[in-house]
């Protein structure tokens, strides 16, 4: 997904950053290892197993929204460029601020004329590789199939079968609804897909320690905890955190005087710490150690480098021993 406006995967209710240079404020960490560490911004899919990495490629080119735009497939020696395109359908959508009609991601489309490797064409392993990462990638490991559930990725051997957008509808009365929905997803043979994508993360070069934010494909509900990786050497383990989401008066702009959703604290759930070092088969005598790791690199990602900081000066991050400890979200206060 590349920030289409009025895209309802672009309008997740988390305070994003809002700077490089935020002000540090007395919640802030004040370690050697916080200030080591660096933001990473990654937007890609990957699946571990079998080494394959599907991202999207930035650079200047004079593309519109109709055409296809470059990607990028890593596997071993396998590294070159292919194109996908978009394709968007009319929806009333439903936000947190109310309905109004937008142009909604429905399906991405490979072209295939655009894998320059012929032999590649007719493997199947390969077309299963590059579609399922390209549906990890553009739902954002499925979070999307929470607007559109028969979201779909489709191979066309050309971009003159991409089917284009429909006009803007002058009456709304048969276009459909959507919204985010936050009941448990219901995924059938998608919840067999390996790809996960890497959403954000942090890295401290000293230690050699990574923390990413990863998005898979699970049935599971909008407000549970949240899969992170904890990489460092030959040690790698998921563990989990929930996300604390608070409304707030919008100060200004176009959504002055309206309850907007902040991502105000973060809930590390230790357990599944503990549960992810024995997967590991790290010795429970580093707990406390990898605790005091985690603690900041989650600072520095879930902040991007205190960037947040500047919208949310009393942004949390706390420890919590499970699931239950971790405090519910409160409903949206009336208008």
């Amino acid at each position: 997904m590349r920030g289409r406006k009025g895209d309802p995967l672009q309008q997740t209710p988390i305070a994003e950053a809002s700077g490089a240079s935020a002000p540090r404020v007395s919640n802030w960490p004040p370690t050697l290892e916080t200030r080591a560490s660096s933001p990473l911004g990654f937007g890609r899919a990957s699946n571990r197993r079998k080494g394959v990495v599907v991202s999207p490629i930035y650079r200047f080119e004079d593309l519109g929204p109709g055409d296809a735009f470059p990607n990028r497939y890593v596997q071993g020696s396998r590294d070159f460029e292919f194109r996908a395109m978009d394709y968007s359908d009319w929806r009333m959508f439903t936000s947190y601020n109310g309905t109004e009609l937008q142009a909604v991601h429905t399906a991405t489309y490979i072209v295939g004329n655009s894998i320059a490797d012929e032999s590649l064409k007719g493997d199947r392993e390969f077309k299963r590789n590059i579609k399922d990462g390209m549906l990890a990638l553009v739902t954002r490991g499925g979070f999307h199939l929470r607007v559109v559930p028969n979201f779909r990725v489709e191979f066309v051997d050309s971009t003159r079968e991409v089917p284009r957008r429909l006009p803007r509808p002058t009456n709304v009365d048969d276009v459909p609804a959507a919204s985010i929905s936050h009941q448990p997803l219901v995924l059938g043979d998608k919840q067999y897909i390996e790809f996960v994508y890497e959403d954000y993360g942090a890295h401290d070069a000293v230690k050699g320690i990574t923390i990413t934010s990863i998005h898979k494909f699970e049935e599971v509900s909008f407000d549970d905890p949240m899969p992170y990786i904890y990489s460092q050497g030959n040690v790698i383990f998921e563990f989990r955190a929930s996300r604390y989401c608070e409304w707030r008066l919008a100060p200004d702009g176009p959504l002055n005087g309206k309850f907007v959703r902040h991502h105000t604290a973060t809930y590390v759930i230790e357990e599944s710490i503990k549960q992810g070092m024995i997967r590991a088969n790290c010795p429970p005598a580093e707990y406390q150690e990898l605790k005091h790791y985690i603690k900041d690199g989650m600072w520095v990602a879930e902040t991007r480098d205190g960037g947040a900081l500047r919208d949310i000066p009393d942004f949390r991050l706390e420890f919590v021993n499970c699931v239950k400890d971790v405090p519910k979200c409160p409903s949206c206060p009336p208008t």
